[in-house]
C-alpha cells in the first residue's frame, strides 16, 4: 500500500529538493503545501501518513499548524523540520511533534522518520490497541526535556552547560541524576554534588534514559489507589537488566528496564476503570496481570508502551524489548536475546526485591522454563550478581 506525506514549507526549492528525495522510494507519494492554511485543506479532504513541516513561515507558524493537525488529524505523525539555529522556536513545538529533523535534510534522516511511521503503523495493526492510544490524545508526543536534550545532543559542537542548564529546570531529573552518580550503579570512585560530575559519571545514554524514565512517572499520573512508581525498584531492575545484558547491548537492555512499564503508566490514568477491574480479576483468578489485560482490553500494557515508544522513534532494540516483556523471545537453547535480558531482570527483581510483575506460580515457571531451554549455570550466575547489583541502592534516597 502506498503511504503518503504532505511537505509544508513557503521555500519551494525546498519542497522540490524533499520531493526528489522521495521519488527515490516508490512506497511514498508526496504532496506539497506552501502555507499552513493550504496544509490544513488538504488534510481535510486527503489521507496522509505523515506530515513534515518547516517550523519559520509567514503567517500561520509550524508549531501552530501541528497544533492544528494534533487536534483535527491527531493519527498523522507530526514532524518538524527545522534549522540549527530555530532551536529556541522549534521548542514550542515539542508538545505536538513526534519527530524532528535538520535542515538541509539527508535522504537517509528522511527516510529514517518514514521507517518510523511505517513500523508504527503496519507492526502494530491491532485495531483496540491503536483505539486506546486514541483515548490518550492519539498519538503521543515525546516529552518536554527529552526532546530538548535530544537536540542538543544530536549537535556535534554541543557543551556540556547546554545539558546542565535543560537538566537544571527539572528537580526531579536533577536528584535522581545526583542519586545514580553517587550509588554504585555508576562505580564512581567519589561521591558528587555536581550536576556537572554527575553528567560525566552515567554518560549521555544513561542521561537520556534517566531523563525519559522521569518524564513518564510525571506525564502519566496514577489513579487514585495506586501504589507510587518506586523509582529506587526502576534503578535497580535496570542495574540487574544491564548485568544480566552485559554480553549483548547492556546499555539498551538497562534503558528498557527503566522505562517498561510505560504502558501501565498509561492504563492508570486513561483506564483507570479497566485497570482496577484488570488488577481484582487477576487477583481473583491468580492469573498473569497482562493474560487479563488482554481479555479485557484485546492488548497488554507491554504492547501499549511498546507503541508509544515506537511513535517517540526510541531505538528498535528497547521498543522490542518492552513490547516483549512478558513473551520473550527465544532463539536458541543458552542464546540471550533482549526481550528475554529484560523478562529475566523482572523475574530474578521480583524474586530478590519483592516486587510484583509475576505471581509467585508464574515466575518459579519461568525459571524453570530458562533451565529447560539452557540457561541453568547462567542463572545462578545472574542471581547472584543481580543480588549484587540491588545491594548497590540500599541507603540511597528514592
Amino acid at each position: 500500500m502506498t503511504k503518503r506525506v504532505l511537505f509544508v514549507d513557503d521555500d519551494t526549492s525546498v519542497l522540490e529538493a524533499l520531493e526528489r528525495i522521495l521519488f527515490l522510494d516508490p512506497e511514498w507519494e508526496a504532496a506539497t503545501a506552501s502555507t499552513g492554511e493550504e496544509a490544513l485543506r488538504m488534510l481535510e479532504s486527503e489521507q496522509f501518513d505523515v506530515i513534515v513541516s518547516d517550523m519559520r513561515m509567514p503567517g500561520m507558524d509550524g508549531a501552530t499548524l501541528l497544533t492544528h493537525v494534533f487536534d483535527r488529524h491527531p493519527q498523522v505523525m507530526r514532524v518538524v523540520l527545522t534549522g540549527q539555529t530555530e532551536v529556541e522556536a522549534a521548542m514550542r513545538a515539542i508538545v505536538v511533534a513526534h519527530q524532528f529533523l535538520s535542515k538541509p535534510c539527508s535522504a537517509a534522516s528522511l527516510f529514517e522518520v518514514l521507517a518510523l511511521a511505517c513500523r508504527t503503523r503496519d507492526h502494530w495493526s491491532n485495531i483496540r490497541l491503536r483505539e486506546a492510544v486514541g483515548r490518550v490524545k492519539q498519538l503521543p508526543s515525546a516529552p518536554g526535556v527529552y526532546l530538548e536534550l535530544i537536540q542538543i545532543l544530536g549537535n556535534p559542537n554541543h557543551k556540556q552547560d547546554d545539558l546542565i542548564e535543560v537538566i537544571n529546570r527539572d528537580v526531579a531529573i536533577s536528584a535522581k541524576l545526583l542519586q545514580i552518580s553517587n550509588s554504585a550503579f555508576i562505580g564512581a570512585r567519589q561521591k558528587t554534588t555536581s550536576l556537572k560530575k554527575a553528567v560525566s559519571y552515567i554518560g549521555t545514554q544513561m542521561l537520556r534514559s534517566l531523563v525519559l524514565s522521569c518524564e513518564l512517572q510525571t506525564m502519566f499520573e496514577r489513579s487514585p489507589g495506586d501504589e507510587p512508581r518506586d523509582s529506587t525498584n526502576s534503578l535497580k531492575l535496570a542495574a540487574i537488566a544491564r548485568t544480566i545484558a552485559r554480553e549483548i547491548e547492556p546499555e539498551a537492555i538497562a534503558t528498557a528496564a527503566l522505562i517498561h512499564d510505560a504502558g501501565c503508566l498509561i492504563l492508570r490514568q486513561s483506564f483507570s476503570e479497566e485497570w482496577a477491574a484488570i488488577k481484582a480479576r487477576a487477583q481473583v483468578l491468580n492469573k498473569p496481570r497482562h493474560e487479563v489485560e488482554r481479555e479485557i482490553l484485546g492488548f497488554t500494557d507491554a504492547e501499549l508502551g511498546g507503541y508509544l515508544l515506537a511513535i517517540w522513534g526510541i531505538p528498535s532494540i528497547i521498543v522490542d524489548a518492552v513490547t516483549h516483556q512478558y513473551d520473550p523471545l527465544f532463539a536458541k537453547p543458552g542464546v540471550l536475546t533482549p526481550s528475554l535480558a529484560l523478562n529475566v531482570a523482572l523475574l530474578l527483581t521480583d524474586e530478590i526485591c519483592g516486587t510484583s510483575s509475576f505471581s509467585e506460580n508464574v515466575r518459579l515457571a519461568r525459571l524453570d522454563k530458562l533451565r529447560q531451554n539452557g540457561f541453568s549455570e547462567k542463572l545462578d550466575i545472574w542471581r547472584a550478581e543481580a543480588k549484587r547489583a540491588a545491594e548497590s541502592f540500599e541507603g540511597t534516597n528514592a
